[in-house]
């Protein structure tokens, strides 16, 4: 059985966007570290961001919408796996709980 991330939702592209790219929303650092840990993974080319959110409630994170080529989904959910590893490193120890209250809000809403 295949883990739940928890700092990633994916979201619906429409036609013909969507036969060859994804659509994430995904929690990040606000010195968006996520960024250096795809470089380090070697870079995925179809990676594009789109939007980044930051709120009030805690600005020193951010949600980060993107799109990427659907064959680079295996690497990207790597990356993001180690981004939170990276980020509990960093000294960010309550990344695990923002997430988790920021992606209950957003399931929520949609």
């Amino acid at each position: 059985m295949e883990e739940k991330m928890f700092n990633v939702v994916g979201l619906r592209m429409t036609l013909p966007m969507g036969l060859f790219k994804n659509a994430y929303l995904y929690a990040d650092s606000r010195d968006y570290q996520s960024l250096r840990v795809f470089r380090r993974k070697g870079g995925l080319r179809g990676f594009r961001v789109c939007k980044s959110y930051v709120f009030k409630l805690d600005p020193k994170y951010c949600l980060v919408g993107c799109t990427l080529n659907k064959r680079e989904e295996r690497a990207f959910l790597e990356a993001l796996d180690e981004l939170q590893r990276d980020l509990l490193v960093m000294g960010y120890r309550d990344y695990e709980q923002y997430c988790d209250d920021v992606f209950t809000m957003v399931k929520q809403a949609i």
